[in-house]
């Protein structure tokens, strides 16, 4: 049986595997609830440790959506407790949230697993006028050899690296207007949350020593951003 990046993350129920990792969540959170927000969307929730952090410090209804199925078991184990919480097992295209109900969105290294300009799209349709979208995304620095673009892409399931200048292109395409990119710093000292079971297959540590490896050969051309972006008003017909 081979296992993806995504079913390692879920196996090791790690609950910060994106650029920045807490502190990069934090910075995004900080710059989103200075926005008016009954309602806040995590896209890619994995097990909910995000949306844990969110119903401490607000009252507003949450929800959170993934496609991984162990993903949202670990997340309901984890957020039981929160009543203003409510999950989706689903892809962002067949979420089941009405247009323009949501306003804030959080997506953590999430869109580039996705077809990015569709994701962005149903991002801007979900949102109410003015909302946010905050995204933290991996951003080619360097251009890389086509055998080792193509091989971190086969790994963590992406089409390609896109770099800051294309994120922005591809976000502006989407009707965002883009209030602010933000550099985020890589972990620094920040231990990896993760939780390992007894009857975890190997195959998973493997996965996970190759990860690391990938990701250190890969780091000098890689940087990471934090974009934060408000749907534009409708124009008027």
């Amino acid at each position: 049986m081979s296992y993806s990046y995504t079913d390692m993350i879920a196996a090791f129920k790690i609950g910060a595997a994106h650029p920045g990792g807490t502190n990069a969540t934090k910075k995004a959170i900080s710059k989103m609830i200075t926005y008016p927000h009954d309602s806040i969307l995590d896209v890619g929730c994995g097990i909910g440790k995000t949306l844990g952090y969110l119903a401490t410090i607000t009252n507003s209804k949450l929800y959170g959506v993934d496609a991984h199925p162990r993903m949202i078991k670990h997340a309901r184990a984890h957020l039981d407790q929160f009543a203003q919480v409510m999950l989706f097992h689903s892809t962002i295209a067949a979420l089941p949230i009405k247009d323009e109900s949501i306003d804030c969105i959080l997506a953590e290294s999430v869109t580039s697993f996705t077809n990015i300009h569709s994701s962005l799209k149903k991002y801007n349709q979900l949102l109410r006028p003015a909302g946010i979208a905050c995204l933290i995304e991996l951003t080619l620095e360097h251009e890389l050899e086509d055998e080792l673009h193509n091989e971190f892409c086969s790994f963590y399931g992406l089409n390609r690296l896109l770099s800051k200048d294309e994120w922005l292109t591809q976000i502006k395409a989407a009707d965002f207007a883009i209030t602010e990119v933000i550099s985020l710093k890589p972990e620094s000292g920040e231990t990896l949350d993760i939780e390992i079971d007894n009857d975890i297959a190997p195959a998973y540590f493997e996965l996970m020593a190759y990860h690391y490896a990938l990701i250190e050969q890969i780091r000098p051309s890689l940087s990471s951003y934090l974009f934060v972006c408000q749907k534009k008003p409708r124009q008027p017909s």
